[in-house]
């Protein structure tokens, strides 16, 4: 795909012309629309738009060069879907080593990597598994939910969020992470997982009280928290989502697969997860630190 997408690059302008005219004219929407997810997706995860627009370029002229690509296109169908887009341009274009946006995150379709950071403190497993579905879940309802941007949970959004909360929430792995400690202690513990910090007392203050008479549950102060952040905040923790879904998706032979599940797997995402927030995690470190610890297992 590399070598593809670095052919494209001096033609990017008329392809994307083009592409654009030829949907126009066949009135097809679909891949439009896989464009426009990619996009979105790419915008939340922090990409400038600069690396975005290269992205959407490639992936236009990956359609227009590629002979079942075109012929799909007519025919109303996605040669690639939205998760190609952003695992291809991660690949290509995602060399950035941190995030200088501060823009309020959103949960909506690809952007499940969230709730695993923020409460458990490690990467989703592989794409093959639990990520995509919770993704698909998300996609399927088009829940989109910013409190701080705006975009207020409604309807059937309302009944994904609380699903999603409530299996983090009832887990076999929240049980180990957080049973026998105390609020104050969870608290903490989630913070250090979104933003590589303890709670300042204004947080402790607010917070613990509200877990303590059951206002609002563990997993749901946990998405709270990160769907708030601001400043330094949202930049770290965009830097730990990055860092877990090029993680995630580095998960990609059968070994690896194998090697990462159970509560062993749990230990190791998490001390991995711990270095990067001011930074985001390098490809190469990714891929050295998964091969040792499947080697190990």
């Amino acid at each position: 795909m590399s070598s593809l997408l670095d052919s494209l690059r001096n033609q990017v302008s008329s392809t994307f012309s083009n592409l654009r005219e030829t949907i126009a004219q066949t009135g097809r929407s679909s891949s439009q629309r896989f464009i426009e997810q990619g996009r979105d997706n790419l915008a939340l995860r922090g990409f400038d738009e600069s690396t975005i627009s290269r992205a959407e370029n490639a992936a236009l002229g990956n359609f227009a060069s590629n002979a079942d690509g075109g012929r799909d296109l007519l025919r109303n169908r996605d040669p690639f879907s939205p998760e190609d887009f952003s695992r291809n341009t991660n690949n290509n274009f995602g060399n950035q080593t941190s995030t200088n946006t501060t823009a309020p995150l959103t949960l909506t379709a690809g952007t499940a990597q969230m709730a695993y950071v923020a409460y458990y403190g490690r990467p989703a497993d592989a794409d093959v598994g639990a990520e995509n579905f919770w993704d698909g879940v998300l996609r399927r309802s088009n829940v989109s939910y910013s409190p701080r941007g705006g975009d207020p949970l409604t309807g059937q959004e309302e009944v994904v969020y609380d699903r999603i909360i409530n299996n983090f929430g009832n887990s076999d792995e929240a049980n180990r992470l957080f049973g026998g400690l105390t609020n104050a202690q969870r608290v903490n513990l989630v913070y250090n997982n979104a933003f590589g910090r303890d709670a300042e007392q204004g947080g402790l203050d607010y917070w613990v009280p509200r877990l303590n008479d059951g206002r609002v549950t563990l997993a749901e102060f946990a998405l709270k928290i990160a769907l708030g952040a601001q400043n330094q905040d949202v930049i770290a923790l965009r830097n730990k989502i990055e860092s877990a879904r090029r993680f995630s998706g580095s998960i990609d032979t059968f070994a690896e697969r194998e090697a990462y599940r159970g509560a062993n797997a749990e230990i190791f995402g998490r001390q991995f997860l711990a270095n990067y927030g001011p930074t985001i995690a390098p490809q190469s470190v990714i891929d050295q630190a998964l091969a040792d610890f499947t080697a190990s297992v």
